[in-house]
């Protein structure tokens, strides 16, 4: 007879594999986590998230890092193959979340999320509302400094870079990944792994230079 322990565990088992969803092998999707904590940097955040780069079955196309919140970029399944640990979203997050814990054991608190999209399109769009978000939100930090009491309102991005300048502020001496966040590659050339990056606003004009570099 079962413990009512045991009873109770295969219960939640089911619970969960009701309830847990199933990436569709024609689908793409990124894993977002983000950290808080004194001791958490963007230097920690590049040095783990590169490292996912050698996980092999697990690796990411390409990931995206913006202060303390990390992407991982993942492609659509290629004729019978299937996603990582079988597409499911609690496996997924349980693992990157578990990995990321070990590899920065002095975070507060860790958030991981799967968004998935039906085509590289809406990938490039998401991300490249995320790389304007956090560009805007750069902007608006540099304005308080200045002055505690900013709000942005409806301000544009060009009406607060106006602003900026108004300060004294030099827009183009501030650091790119700052501004920006930066986007980082693995690529194979001459047999050598060679990380490549990419730090800007999306140009929808070139969009075909994002998609490639994101998802190849």
């Amino acid at each position: 007879m079962e413990s009512m322990y045991n009873c109770i565990s295969n219960e939640m088992k089911i619970l969960e594999n009701e309830s847990d969803r199933i990436i569709d092998p024609e689908h793409f999707y990124i894993v977002r986590i983000s950290l808080s904590g004194d001791e958490i940097s963007f230097s920690l955040m590049k040095k783990w998230g590169l490292r996912c780069f050698k996980q092999k079955a697990y690796s990411p196309s390409s990931i995206y890092i913006y202060s303390s919140t990390l992407f991982l970029i993942f492609p659509c399944c290629v004729e019978d193959e299937e996603h990582c640990l079988g597409g499911s979203h609690h496996s997924i997050v349980s693992y990157f979340t578990r990995k990321i814990s070990t590899y920065c054991s002095h975070a507060i608190s860790i958030s991981t999320s799967i968004i998935e999209f039906e085509s590289k399109i809406k990938v490039l769009t998401y991300l490249s509302h995320c790389v304007y978000s956090n560009n805007v939100s750069y902007i608006s930090t540099l304005l308080k400094s200045y002055d505690d009491s900013f709000n942005i309102g409806s301000k544009t991005r060009n009406e607060l870079l106006d602003l900026l300048k108004e300060k004294g502020c030099v827009w183009e001496e501030k650091d790119n990944i700052e501004k920006y966040g930066i986007f980082f590659r693995l690529n194979i050339k001459k047999g050598k792994n060679v990380v490549s990056s990419l730090s800007e606003l999306v140009d929808w004009r070139d969009n075909s230079k994002y998609l490639t570099f994101i998802l190849g």
